[in-house]
């Protein structure tokens, strides 16, 4: 549940009061054409007529491509980065921002936590994008503004240290990251949806029909050989840690409950492994080591894996997106998770695409 006071106050930027009853039907109705018509190739991703082709799984080799095609921009990636790419391409001048997140309430934590709210409030996006279609929330972007502001100076007394606990707290109450990101990019419009859970499971379907690693879905570092690319040795997992504990218990208790038999060890490592990808993943993001999850994540590509089909669902938003199906001049941000970046980078430019990494 999003803060009261991050979620409840107007937003530094004038009010679009969207839905508001002074807003003539006709002015509504000439706004959501202008939103939509300029994008029918994305919105035929939510159809099961989209292209026959992205409905197709990667095969163990093109994973393996896609791997080495990522490593080599892995430089291109600032070291110090906001996982944050700017894409365009000339046939309509449009502009197409990618920008990394994870799930987690953590934006207290974020590296360039400052230069990304700045940029998501100060810039105007035509269109946002987030992997599935959200709710607005009303985010107060002007007292988000000021929490960064109080945590960039490190506290000296006692009142300065209760003011940067609850200022950290404001933020981590506003919501995930990537909720944050979506709300205050989209200021009131619509926050569409690159997918449907349905055209996820089609994809899922697609690799569940085939052979070799990818019939069950993959996640990052959920293997003891996978776990090596983040640095996951196998002596990490013996000792549990809170959370560890904390899940262990709860999903022992819903088995019992359910008369099914208690976890295996098998099952409790493999939590303990997932449990500890997710945080190093996070780590990466909030960092700001974009260059680390590249090559997490290339590794992971080069034994032919494709985590949460994530290349397979890469490719089926990138044939919505070919040069021209934006209107001209727009500006659109898609929020992804953060692993998606560095391939859709590759997939786009194959389209016809100019990726740049953008410096903050």
């Amino acid at each position: 549940m999003p803060d009261r006071l991050h979620a409840t106050r107007s937003s530094a930027r004038p009010a679009r009061a969207v839905g508001h009853a002074v807003r003539a039907p006709r002015v509504l109705a000439l706004r959501k054409l202008q939103r939509t018509i300029g994008n029918r190739a994305t919105s035929a991703l939510m159809t099961a007529s989209a292209p026959a082709r992205c409905l197709q799984r990667l095969t163990e080799d093109e994973l393996r491509q896609r791997g080495t095609d990522i490593e080599a921009r892995i430089a291109e990636a600032p070291a110090s980065s906001g996982f944050l790419w700017h894409l365009t391409e000339k046939t309509s001048n449009t502009n197409l921002y990618l920008l990394g997140t994870v799930h987690g309430q953590v934006l207290a934590s974020l590296a360039k936590k400052k230069a990304l709210v700045d940029f998501l409030v100060d810039t105007t996006f035509d269109q946002v994008y987030a992997e599935l279609d959200q709710p607005n929330v009303a985010l107060d972007a002007k007292a988000i503004r000021a929490d960064i502001d109080t945590l960039a100076t490190p506290p000296t007394t006692a009142m300065e240290r209760y003011e940067h606990r609850m200022a950290t707290r404001r933020l981590e109450a506003a919501g995930g990251l990537d909720e944050i990101y979506t709300n205050l990019a989209a200021d009131g419009q619509p926050i569409r949806g690159l997918e449907t859970n349905a055209t996820r499971a089609q994809i899922r379907a697609q690799y569940a029909a085939g052979a070799g690693p990818n019939v069950r879905e993959q996640e990052m570092g959920t293997t003891e050989n996978t776990a090596k690319l983040l640095g996951i040795q196998p002596e990490d997992i013996l000792t549990p840690t809170q959370s560890d504990t904390e899940t262990e218990q709860q999903l022992s208790y819903g088995a019992s409950q359910a008369g099914l038999p208690p976890m295996s060890a098998a099952d409790i490592e493999s939590g303990r492994r997932s449990r500890r990808a997710r945080d190093k993943i996070a780590g990466y993001v909030t960092g700001g080591d974009e260059r680390k999850l590249m090559e997490v994540y290339a590794g992971h590509l080069k034994q032919g894996l494709d985590p949460q089909d994530a290349e397979a669902r890469n490719q089926r938003w990138a044939a919505g997106v070919v040069p021209g199906a934006y209107r001209p001049g727009q500006t659109v941000l898609w929020v992804v998770g953060a692993s998606h970046v560095g391939g859709l980078t590759v997939e786009l430019s194959n389209l016809g695409w100019t990726a740049k990494a953008k410096t903050l």
